[in-house]
């Protein structure tokens, strides 16, 4: 089922990317009059998600918030497609990412560089957010919206243009990609790490200040809930300083792409497994590919290590 109820007038949705369930979720406050959508994920999703809006009654006028972490094509890809269906949605993104929401060709063309001639298969393509339906967000700020409260706090570290928000009642922290993926029931968490502008010590500070938010419930977009904040969040500190001195020693060793690529895989492939996830490696795999978290590292030490190869 794509569409699951959590609390009252609150849905998890489950986006189907190319037709796998918990692959890539979204999130959904039913109101009256002014819904508010977190993560709309890829335009390729989009009649999976069109199809959740039209079973819960959401018409043209009521989808009135759009919420965006971060401008990732699997995250806000299907934000201009939205916003020419429904008129009245406004888009909440961090001012680094709104450019690239008004124009996405840059977006796409560095998208292209990482997916080659699969882009449009795993995410279609976006289109543009028209400028006057564009909020940029502030640090430290709060949204209400929808009869909901959400504070925004940015949140570097997987990518320079990210915002994690907590729903300040029932402190459920919708977190993007900066607390990681982790697929349900499994006890294992991996750091999404592609590139071009992984930051590790900006994305420590950002997990230590999600503790400090003190959220109850993380909901992540690869994929779904969890409550058991403390142990994922040191599960993913503790796996983003092990692949990044992972990463160092392989290139220092003077190891290839592909051989590096082949030990991020072993490694997290064997915690997956520890966590009881066996049955969820090809889903993980599609949520993040082995390959872009190992060129994501590989750019971080060169950027900072010129001896290591040009980045």
């Amino acid at each position: 089922m794509a569409l699951k109820p959590i609390g009252p007038d609150f849905y998890q949705l489950d986006l189907l990317h190319l037709g796998v369930s918990r692959v890539i979720t979204g999130y959904l406050y039913r109101h009256s009059t002014e819904t508010v959508l977190i993560e709309p994920g890829p335009a390729s999703t989009l009649e999976t998600l069109l199809a959740d809006l039209q079973t819960l009654g959401i018409g043209p006028d009521a989808l009135r918030h759009v919420i965006l972490t971060h401008i990732h094509l699997d995250h806000a890809g299907a934000a201009g497609h939205l916003a020419e269906i429904f008129p009245n949605a406004v888009f909440y993104v961090h001012p680094v990412g709104l450019p690239h929401l008004a124009d996405p060709t840059r977006l796409v063309n560095s998208a292209r560089r990482l997916y080659g001639e699969d882009l449009e298969r795993l995410f279609g393509l976006p289109r543009p957010v028209p400028p006057d339906r564009l909020v940029a967000l502030t640090d430290g700020g709060r949204l209400g919206l929808g009869g909901r409260t959400f504070g925004v706090y940015f949140s570097p570290g997987h990518a320079s243009h990210h915002a994690v928000f907590l729903e300040i009642e029932d402190r459920i922290l919708f977190a993007g990609d900066a607390a990681g993926t982790r697929m349900p029931g499994v006890d294992s968490v991996r750091p999404p790490t592609p590139p071009p502008d992984i930051d590790i010590e900006a994305w420590h500070e950002t997990i230590n200040r999600i503790r400090g938010l003190r959220p109850v419930v993380l909901a992540v977009a690869h994929a779904g809930l969890h409550a058991d904040v403390g142990f994922h969040l040191d599960e993913l500190a503790a796996r983003l300083d092990r692949w990044a001195g992972m990463v160092l020693a392989e290139l220092e060793a003077g190891r290839t792409e592909a051989e590096i690529t082949a030990a991020l895989r072993a490694e997290g492939d064997a915690a997956a497994r520890a966590g009881g996830g066996e049955g969820q490696l090809d889903r993980w795999q599609q949520a993040m590919p082995y390959e872009l978290s190992a060129l994501g590292l590989i750019r971080y030490w060169r950027k900072r290590r010129p001896d290591l190869g040009p980045g």
